[in-house]
Formats: C-alpha cells, sequence, structure tokens
C-alpha cells in the first residue's frame, strides 16, 4: 500500500531534490507541496497523509501552529537544518515521531520514512546521539532499542515484535531484558513510567488516539 506523503517546507530548490527523491521509489505517493501550517492542516483533513514532513524553519516561525499540527498527526518527520539538540527535544516532546538532517543520505531518509511508516522512532545517524537528555544515563540509546521499548509499551508479544524487526522471538526476548535493565526498571510498569518521561510515551498516545478518532484513515498500517 502506497504511504502517502505531504511536505511543508519553504525554499524550492531543497523541496524539488526531495520530492526527485521520493518519485524515485514506488512506495510513496507525494502530495502537493506547501510552505504554510494552515494550509497544511486543512490538506491534511481532505488527504489523510500517512506522514508529513516539515522544515524546521516553519516550527521556529509558526511554533503554535506546529504544536496544533504535531498535535494532529502524530506521524511527522522534521527536516532539520544543523543538529540542534533542543529542538529535537522540544520535537520528540511533542510527539513528533521522525528528524533528519537534510544534508542525510539519500538511504538514511529512506530508513527514517519506513521508521515512521510502521509508527516506529526514525532518526538520521547524527541525530541519534542527540536524543539523550542532560541528567539521563550516559548511555546512548539507539533508534532499535528506542522502538523496541515503544513496541513493547504497545503490549506487543515477543513474536509480533520479531516480526517487526525482523529478529526472532528468542532474540527479542534477550532485548527485551536488557532494554528494561538499561532504563533502571523492573518490569513494564516501570519501563512505561521511563518512557513517559523520555517523552517516547507520547508519541504512542497520539498515534492510538488518532487511530481511535478515524483522523489518519485506514490508509495507515496497524497490523502489528
Amino acid at each position: 500500500m502506497l504511504a502517502r506523503i505531504l511536505i511543508l517546507h519553504r525554499g524550492d530548490f531543497f523541496r524539488t531534490g526531495l520530492l526527485t527523491q521520493l518519485q524515485s521509489e514506488t512506495d510513496y505517493e507525494v502530495l502537493c507541496p506547501l510552505d504554510n501550517v494552515p494550509d497544511a492542516l486543512k490538506a491534511m483533513k481532505l488527504h489523510l497523509p500517512d506522514i508529513i514532513m516539515v522544515c524546521s524553519k516553519m516550527v521556529y516561525n509558526e511554533a503554535a501552529a506546529w504544536r496544533l499540527l504535531a498535535s494532529h498527526h502524530p506521524s511527522i518527520i522534521l527536516l532539520m537544518e544543523m543538529e540542534d539538540k533542543k529542538l529535537l527535544h522540544e520535537a520528540m516532546d511533542e510527539g513528533v515521531l521522525g528528524a533528519m538532517l537534510k544534508s542525510a543520505h539519500q538511504s538514511e531518509l529512506f530508513n527514517v520514512l519506513n521508521n515512521v511508516r510502521n509508527q516506529m522512532m526514525g532518526l538520521c545517524r547524527t541525530l541519534t546521539p542527540l536524543a539523550r537528555r542532560k541528567g539521563e544515563m550516559p548511555v546512548v540509546w539507539t533508534e532499535e532499542e528506542m522502538n523496541l521499548v515503544i513496541l513493547i509499551c504497545r503490549d506487543k508479544t515477543n513474536k509480533e515484535i520479531g516480526k517487526v524487526m525482523h529478529k526472532s522471538p528468542h532474540t527479542i526476548a534477550k532485548q527485551r531484558g536488557k532494554v528494561i535493565k538499561k532504563c533502571g526498571v523492573k518490569g513494564i510498569a516501570g519501563l512505561m513510567q521511563f518512557a513517559m518521561e523520555k517523552g517516547w510515551i507520547k508519541m504512542l498516545l497520539l498515534l492510538l488516539a488518532n487511530v481511535q478518532m478515524g483522523d489518519v484513515g485506514e490508509a495507515m498500517n496497524w497490523s502489528i
């Protein structure tokens, strides 16, 4: 099934290059690019995109409107001009599911897109270390570990998680124990509290709320 992508970006040069890359893949359908948040909100209700790609400049210039957009559609990928830890944390707190640098390689673009399409966190390699917050454990959380935590919080079995992450249930069981230990908690309740404090759980709640309200339509894949 095609994933419908809405691009919110000012500036023709980058937008044209991004469109060219996306149109080279048959798994994605790119909707008409927009350059302002109000039109994006209308298009979101009309076309029910699966993913929205938002330029970081829109965040700075129209913060209130952008937060409204994020609250209605969690499957957002933030397109960042540079490494900005503060902005990344603010986006994650708003429930944004993916982020990447505009200079990231094409392979990273599609890796982030595929993760977000499957309702998992997607970050390019450069931004992954920046996701750790000050005062937290001095261990960098990998994208795979963050996705595992989210899937566990969604009450998925080892078999279901293994299918998504392309690993055996036995491997997932071992990794489950490791992430719980890494969080410094004793069980699932503690893991959910940890994920909530990091802002990861907000992404999950927004996703579930949108599905229940039907805001994102039947195009999203909720089979996992």
